[in-house]
């Protein structure tokens, strides 16, 4: 699944009139005596109220979701909520769902596209029981904390292969499943503690100068700057030089920039990185040359160098935010009048070029080093059995490290106070049965027989001398081999064959051709002159 496509999903059931005779789950039926309970609102005034309280808590936070769509509520119905590559929006939509279970008679089940993520950011807090076989239904966020129904006879016999069951389970043994639930709650707990001030802190605002009529439509709806992001960073050159003809139309033509407004713009984090580093193609290049150095208003004085830097920042912006307003379809040139512009003195216009700082594109993330340390911490305090049986990592890395460092050659590993049993007559006499080899015999080379013997003289005269005196020659150098290979003096004596060693050596060489690679009796046999290829 792409980036792009992620999504949290969502059903936030009713929780009013789960049991029988339709009583609420959070108090008993009133006695004869006390006066009629206010009835309850009607699943539509519920819903309007949930979505009311949550565009009130992500309001207090100029909360500005990635994808441009806030969280919306529709009773015992699934929603969803992409979040792209943002995972902050996931968990912000964690922390209103506990909210709004706290705040009403309602039970929240959340999944994405990896399954029950709360389960997996409790991974090492989970009952040994509790797998993915056996968790669907099981896990539930109701009264602010997330509840987990236990399994057997606790759960009263409750069929949970259904919501709906899982529903009535849940509101009748609230304490068992909160009880159960207690370790993972305990960590998604702590994912969320940060927020609301979370939400918060990754708002950034920047001014930007727009065309009117894109200002316009970011006044009305603030969160079309995440649409607006998507669409340029995502759009082809051709794309944008399309779009910019439209700009610089709407920005007052080539003569300048008086159709501009400065304004302030909230992005989150990941918004403003993403069209900060996007590439402009020339598009952004081509409309701040149309609309004169840095957009200045006619009449307005040159200024300072840092107000000049700031305002081109602004106009730079400006330009990026305008090219995505025209590929999601604002009318920028003015041609279509739906819908209407708002007037200027609602567009919450900017006196000054500013910005929030910035400086946390350039630096490393503390919340990612913070997300770390915690996860450490976590794996290290888990404990598995006694660990008798475990994998110890450290082992392997020890047991690499003495490989690597044992001493070896070309030859191969060099084995330090230990002999070697090698019998040459045993090696010498397989040779010679395999490879009919006589003692002393002649090498038939003809590149060496028509050179380096190339005597001068009676050819005819010397050619029993010569052949005399290469069979010396090959007996003497034999003689040596024996001696360096035993250390001694070897009588000329039969040698018996040991099939078995005859075997081995033969496998080593086949093996030795499968694998590419010379095996140690096709080795040997090179340092005595004989080619087994």
């Amino acid at each position: 699944m792409e980036a792009s496509s992620s999504r949290v999903e969502y059903i936030v059931w009713d929780a009013r009139h789960v049991l029988e005779g339709g009583s609420s789950s959070r108090s008993s039926s009133p006695s004869s005596s006390e006066p009629s309970p206010i009835p309850s609102p009607s699943r539509g005034d519920l819903e309007r109220a949930i979505n009311t309280f949550i565009d009130g808590v992500s309001g207090e936070a100029s909360y500005v979701w990635q994808c441009g769509s806030p969280l919306r509520v529709s009773l015992n119905r699934r929603g969803s909520l992409r979040f792209g590559v943002n995972m902050d929006d996931e968990w912000y939509v964690v922390y209103l769902l506990r909210r709004v279970s706290e705040a009403f008679d309602v039970a929240v089940q959340v999944w994405d596209e990896d399954g029950e993520f709360l389960l997996i950011e409790a991974a090492y807090s989970l009952p040994g029981w509790l797998e993915p076989a056996v968790a669907a239904n099981r896990v539930w966020v109701y009264r602010g904390a997330v509840h987990c129904l236990p399994r057997g006879e606790k759960n009263g016999g409750i069929d949970v292969s259904s919501a709906e069951g899982a529903l009535k389970s849940l509101v009748v043994h609230a304490a068992a499943a909160k009880a159960c639930g207690a370790g993972i709650e305990a960590c998604v707990a702590r994912r969320v503690a940060r927020y609301p001030g979370l939400a918060k802190e990754t708002m950034m605002r920047a001014t930007a100068c727009l065309p009117r009529r894109v200002a316009s439509a970011l006044t009305r709806d603030p969160q079309l700057v995440g649409r607006m992001v998507a669409a340029y960073v995502e759009s082809s050159g051709k794309g944008r030089a399309s779009a910019a003809r439209r700009v610089a139309e709407g920005a007052g033509g080539a003569g300048g920039a008086e159709g501009l407004v400065p304004m302030i713009v909230v992005f989150n984090r990941l918004l403003y990185g993403q069209v900060m580093y996007s590439h402009d193609k020339g598009a952004v290049d081509g409309l701040m040359a149309r609309c004169g150095p840095y957009g200045r208003q006619e009449g307005e004085g040159e200024g300072e160098e840092e107000g000049d830097a700031a305002r081109a920042a602004a106009m730079t912006l400006g330009f990026r935010l305008a090219l995505g307003g025209v590929l999601v379809g604002i009318d920028i040139d003015g041609v279509e009048e739906t819908p209407p512009t708002t007037p200027t003195e609602d567009i919450p216009l900017s006196t000054s070029y500013t910005r929030d700082d910035d400086s946390w594109l350039h630096e490393p993330s503390a919340r990612l080093e913070e997300a770390l340390d915690e996860r450490e911490r976590e794996l290290g305090g888990h404990v598995q059995g006694d660990g008798s049986d475990q994998f110890n990592p450290d082992e392997l890395t020890g047991r690499m490290r003495q490989f690597v460092e044992t001493m070896s050659s070309m030859e191969g590993a060099v084995v330090e106070d230990e002999e070697v049993a090698f019998d040459p007559e045993a090696f010498l006499s397989i040779l010679r049965g395999e490879f009919a080899m006589e003692d002393g015999g002649e090498d038939h080379s003809e590149d060496e027989g028509s050179s380096f013997y190339d005597m001068s003289g009676d050819e005819e005269g010397d050619e029993e001398e010569d052949e005399e005196e290469d069979d010396g020659i090959e007996a003497a150098m034999a003689a040596e081999l024996r001696e360096k290979l035993v250390g001694g003096e070897v009588e000329d004596e039969p040698l018996s064959v040991d099939i078995a060693v005859v075997e081995n050596l033969l496998s080593s060489v086949e093996i030795g051709e499968k694998e590419g690679a010379a095996g140690p009796a096709k080795t040997l046999a090179g340092l005595l002159g004989v080619d087994l290829s």
